[in-house]
């Protein structure tokens, strides 16, 4: 994003340069329960596929990966 871009965007009216709310899946959060969780899975199945995980704990394979 550049400078030309926020002064087009505060002439239109905008008042902050904060995000905007967005619509679509939110954001996911890696939490240290999550790790643990995840940890344990792994550690007490290590058959256990990464989309798998993902599917058991409702989150991205990316995620998961990042884990």
């Amino acid at each position: 994003i550049t400078v030309r871009y926020w002064v087009a965007e505060f002439k239109r009216g905008r008042t902050s340069c904060q995000d905007e709310h967005r619509s679509g899946r939110p954001n996911e959060v890696t939490t240290s329960e999550m790790m643990k969780k995840i940890h344990k899975m792994v550690l007490d199945d290590r058959r256990l596929k990464v989309r798998e995980l993902a599917d058991i704990v409702s989150i991205t394979k990316s995620a998961v990966h990042r884990i």
